[in-house]
């Protein structure tokens, strides 16, 4: 009978989550450590990378912490090249970060609009074509997008 580790197990593999200095982000990078998976963490708030680092490193999970903001390709491309440089590889990309405002839409500002697309949309974007490519090279790897109805 095969176990649920066989099945579900990620050792060996290596996660990418973005936004993972809060919220969903620390909740997505606690699970994939559980199942095995080495990390890289990404977020704008290098401080509590490092502390969910050495949390989850505590538990002899392999974890680099990356600032990095994903509304900037250039930033972007050095968190892949990290990844790449620790790791070799990437199989899980957990697209996780994003912002809001909290306002009506007939309330809301150009600019707060644009902020919240450039996080939520182009961030995603630039994120699964970077990590995408590398995926799409090695044969396999998967993309979780987290969206929200506020943003």
């Amino acid at each position: 009978m095969i176990g649920v580790e066989e099945l579900f197990g990620l050792t060996g593999r290596v996660a990418v989550v973005t936004g993972a200095s809060s919220g969903l982000g620390v909740g997505f990078a606690t699970a994939l450590a559980q199942a095995g998976a080495s990390l890289v963490l990404a977020a704008r708030r290098a401080d509590r990378l490092e502390s969910l680092a050495a949390k989850l490193g505590e538990a002899g999970v392999e974890v680099l912490p990356v600032a990095c903001d994903v509304t900037d390709s250039s930033q972007v491309d050095a968190l892949k090249d990290a990844c790449l440089e620790r790791f070799g590889r990437v199989d899980i990309l957990v697209n996780n970060a994003g912002t809001t405002e909290v306002a009506p839409a007939e309330d809301e500002t150009e600019e707060a609009f644009l902020r919240v697309l450039n996080v939520n949309l182009n961030g995603s974007f630039y994120c699964a074509q970077r990590f995408g490519r590398v995926m799409l090279d090695a044969g396999a790897g998967s993309i979780i997008n987290v969206a929200s109805i506020f943003g």
